[in-house]
């Protein structure tokens, strides 16, 4: 028999009414288990209520917050409407409820002041697409009262990125509504070479950016892997930020930072009031600096471009590194593949590139005169030739640039940066100076580098050298192990450097915690084979006709035919099959192998311990299986000596035991030593010269300048950039280096975190294990891509390490010594919120873990709360049959003091069970 009405409707009623509650309580409950106890009829009823009812909450929070909580902890997490479309797949089936959230996400939205888009509802739904366009224009009359002033589109120019690609064929263009562990949820844009689609990451819900190539010759895969190689080398507030590097089936991509606006062109068509000048001068320095920062670290952008920059919310961001060239030390292009190719956006495009020269800083600087140029008069220049060998702007342009409403510091800078030899262009100095930006000495130039020599390494830079010319026997491999920052790059790089002067053959990269595919390193050794290499080699002769087609589908950028002589093959490769990965990385390191047979081969791999487990295997079955092998191989690995080998500082000796007793392989391990004082006091007097300060001047701090920087090079320069990024004379220096002196240099480097980023890893240093990013987020209250974005910018700093990204997207702090530290640098009282407020998130766990309760509530100095917990972790450990772990938790809860009554009882009979006599000692 049915149920009446009125009894169908009280059940309603009770479920909203209890599920509201526990979430005015901040209990979390689940909607799931709410809905099994309403009647079929009205689960749909139940299911849009309660949603509207937690996104409420979570937008607008009702829980009484502890007085004595501070303001950084009251940030909100922000729901997904598209999670819960994706969570709950009936609610599309039924129109009337989809619209229903639509329109009550979208008020609220409006009410809160956060973005809403139309567009972004209608992507979501797009089978109510016309419904969701009336009901949103009707509900802005009702919200606002006024209708919203639509602006003109500015002209449209010609922004395209032009590629000359011979034969590039295009792949059959079918993306799957699934990508990875991505739901795509509309298209943003699209470009010669692949495409941009907003995202929902289904894992954090956060919602994220995913470039696709679509491409598959072998120039396009190149250039794709090398716009990942860029963007994973960077963090810099103005430039696009990347997460993660995947590929699922024929698909390779990444994702990225989402950034909404509009691009600096169109923002600029739309501003017409006096401000506007100011405005735009302080967002032209915010790009300048960040092409000074890709200089500064080597990379030239190649598309600077007002259809690149993007305007949102006050941020102006550069994006599309997709023809990014690497320099070398000689600040000169690093690759000389495809050298003939013209790439980039003609109307940009400096003459060196339209000659088919390699670009360098220099060919940014005459693009970025290009934009100056366009937004200053409203056209392009060289509107009718290129540019002048002789004069450069010619005389009409010369015209309209006088006749711009510019200051004339700007029409100066324009026609400094727009002439036709590089040398006789300004630089960044320049630039940012006319653009009102101070700029202090970048300590991180290749070009300043390169005029510091390398202090305290003599010894393994000899034993490094001398590996060169010796006669080998077999293949070789040397470990170089310290702590972060006492220079380990810098002697790989320095050995690299030899190696090229030497016409060796070198193939250098650096492990990345980016790359979250299987034999992802195996793919980077690839990518760098093809960006580097100066020699033609043979397939045909080395590998079956079989291992050379599993080459050519995993890696296409093997295909060009600079690198690969006589293939016989047309360019383009096959569909990537899931399966193919391995064997294909065992068949690159057979390769390898057999080529080193003709001539030496040397491999430099920077940060070996962020290398996937995949690859570190196959690596040590190259060096144990291959006794005829030429390779001489030098990694670097991080372990801090602070942390005593702890978190997840990797030690390698366990990985490479079995080469080293094999008899086959050289192996060797080298320990660097932090620096001594005098040879810190060399490097920083060094430093000073090259930055135009005499030893005198800094004389009086020199001493407190080496102590602060324990003996670590990388912590040095630190300071001595801090100090320059005052703006003050040396001699006024000495209450900034008193203050710095007093300080551990991780702890400086903390403070100069933001404030949500100090929390985040506040919050997992007193976890003391790692976390899941949902466990994160709703301790730290901080939004999903917020997060997000925090966590990849403290992972590139080397603050957290990932663990596990999938499927539950795990992190940690990256060591032992660092967790120290930053609670070191925390306020007890915080700390102890901090562990309070994991007690609240762990409570609500469908199955708490109780031990880790009980941890949480005694260091928060809640020892009877922390006494219950242990008792119950006790019981679920005697319930699996594991005495040991509730032996030792009863030990644990003795420890604490006296229990109370209640918990003393139940305290004896587990004893009883556990036959713990009653006179057995027991610690105060």
């Amino acid at each position: 028999m049915g149920l009446e009405p009125h009894e169908l409707s009280e059940s309603l009623l009770e479920a909203l009414e209890e599920f509201r509650e526990r979430l005015q309580h901040g209990q979390h409950p689940r909607i799931e288990e709410f809905q099994l106890r309403v009647h079929a009829e009205q689960r749909m009823e139940f299911l849009v209520q309660a949603i509207e009812a937690e996104i409420d909450f979570l937008l607008h929070p009702t829980v009484v917050q502890d007085a004595s909580s501070s303001t950084d902890d009251d940030q909100r997490v922000e729901p997904r409407l598209e999670l819960y479309f994706h969570r709950f797949p009936e609610l599309r089936i039924c129109k009337r409820s989809s619209l229903e959230l639509v329109i009550f996400d979208y008020a609220i939205r409006r009410k809160c002041g956060l973005e809403c888009g139309e567009d972004v509802y209608r992507e979501m739904l797009p089978e109510y697409s016309e419904d969701i366009a009336r009901l949103i224009k009707r509900s802005k009359n009702i919200i606002f009262k006024s209708a919203e002033v639509t602006l003109a589109k500015p002209p449209s120019k010609n922004q395209t990125t032009v590629v000359e690609v011979a034969d590039a064929k295009v792949s059959s263009w079918k993306l799957p509504t699934e990508l990875g562990h991505f739901l795509l949820l509309s298209h943003v844009d699209s470009g010669g070479m692949g495409a941009v689609f907003r995202a929902l990451d289904l894992r954090t819900g956060a919602i994220v950016a995913i470039k696709v190539t679509r491409r598959s010759d072998s120039w396009s895969v190149y250039r794709f892997n090398e716009e990942i190689r860029a963007l994973t080398s960077l963090c810099h507030p103005h430039l696009v930020k990347v997460y993660e590097v995947l590929s699922d089936a024929s698909h390779r991509y990444f994702s990225m930072e989402l950034v909404e606006g509009q691009t600096l062109s169109a923002w600029w068509h739309k501003q017409h009031r006096e401000p506007r000048w100011a405005t735009l001068r302080q967002y032209l320095s915010d790009v300048a600096d960040a092409i000074d920062y890709l200089h500064c670290r080597g990379i030239v952008h190649a598309d600077i471009k007002g259809n690149n920059i993007l305007v949102s919310r006050g941020r102006v961001v550069l994006l599309d590194l997709g023809l990014a060239h690497f320099l070398g030390v000689g600040l000169d292009a690093e690759s000389r593949l495809y050298e003939d190719r013209l790439a980039g956006t003609l109307a940009y495009l400096a003459p060196e590139i339209r000659s088919r020269n390699r670009p360098s800083a220099a060919s940014d600087w005459f693009s970025f005169g290009v934009l100056l140029f366009e937004l200053a008069t409203g056209q392009l220049p060289f509107s009718s030739t290129i540019c002048s060998e002789e004069h450069g702007l010619d005389e009409h342009d010369l015209d309209l640039l006088d006749n711009s409403k510019c200051d004339p510091q700007w029409k100066e800078l324009c026609r400094r940066l727009l002439v036709y030899a590089p040398e006789n262009r300004c630089g960044a100095r320049e630039v940012l100076s006319t653009l009102n930006r101070t700029r202090s000495t970048l300590l991180s130039a290749p070009s300043f580098q390169g005029k510091i020599p390398i202090y305290g390494r003599s010894e393994v830079q000899s034993l490094l050298k001398g590996m060169i010319d010796r006669p080998r026997s077999g293949s070789s491999f040397i470990l170089l192990r310290g702590t972060n920052g006492v220079g380990k790059t810098r002697v790989l790089s320095d050995w690299c450097h030899a190696l090229k002067i030497s016409q060796r053959w070198v193939i250098q990269t650096t492990a990345s915690r980016y790359n979250a595919n299987r034999f992802g390193f195996i793919h980077s050794l690839v990518q760098s084979l093809v960006s580097t290499s100066q020699y033609q080699v043979n397939l045909l002769e080395l590998l079956s006709s079989d291992q050379q087609d599993v080459l050519r589908t995993a890696y296409p950028q093997l295909n060009s035919a600079d690198l690969v002589a006589s293939l016989g093959f047309d360019g383009n490769s096959k569909t990537l099959r899931k399966d193919i990965s391995e064997h294909a990385a065992q068949c690159f390191l057979q390769w390898l192998s057999l080529m080193s047979r003709q001539c030496p081969i040397f491999l430099a791999w920077d940060d070996f311990h962020l290398a996937d487990a995949a690859s570190r295997h196959l690596v040590t079955e190259l060096f144990r299986n291959q006794p005829s092998s030429q390779i001489l191989a030098v990694a670097t690995i991080t372990e801090d000596a602070d942390s005593n080998s702890g978190g997840h500082c990797l030690c390698m000796d366990g990985l490479f035991g079995t080469i080293a007793d094999s008899d086959r392989a050289f192996y060797q391990l080298v320990d660097l030593p932090p620096l001594t004082t005098p040879q810190m006091s060399l490097l920083a007097t060094h430093i000073f010269s090259c930055c135009g300060i005499e030893r005198s001047s800094v004389k009086p701090y020199l001493a407190r300048i080496v102590n602060a920087s324990r003996g670590r090079p990388s912590s040095l320069f630190e300071i001595i950039q801090i100090l320059l990024d005052t703006g003050l004379a040396p001699d006024a220096w000495s209450a900034k280096v008193d203050l710095l002196a007093q300080q551990d240099p991780i702890d400086f480097r903390f403070q100069r975190l933001s404030r949500p980023q100090q929390q985040i890893l506040q919050f997992m240093a007193v976890a003391n294990k790692p976390v899941a990013f949902s466990q994160l987020q709703v301790a730290s209250r901080v939004g999903p891509d917020q997060l997000l974005d925090d966590l990849g910018e403290l992972a590139t700093r080397r603050w957290i390490i990932y663990c596990d990204p999938w499927p539950d997207f795990t992190v940690d702090i990256f060591n032992e010594f660092l967790r120290d530290r930053i609670l070191n640098v925390t306020p007890p009282d915080r700390i102890a919120r901090r562990h309070n407020r994991w007690v609240h998130v762990l409570m609500h766990e469908p199955s708490p873990p109780w031990e880790q309760i009980g941890m949480h509530l005694a260091a928060a100095g809640s020892k009877r709360r922390a006494q219950s917990a242990y008792l119950e972790a006790a019981r679920c450990c005697l319930q699996q049959g594991n005495l040991d772990a509730a032996r030792d938790l009863l030990q644990r809860i003795h420890q604490l003091g006296t229990p109370d009554d209640s918990v003393s009882k139940a305290l004896q009979q587990l004893e009883a069970q556990l036959e713990i006599k009653p006179e057995q000692p027991r610690c105060p």
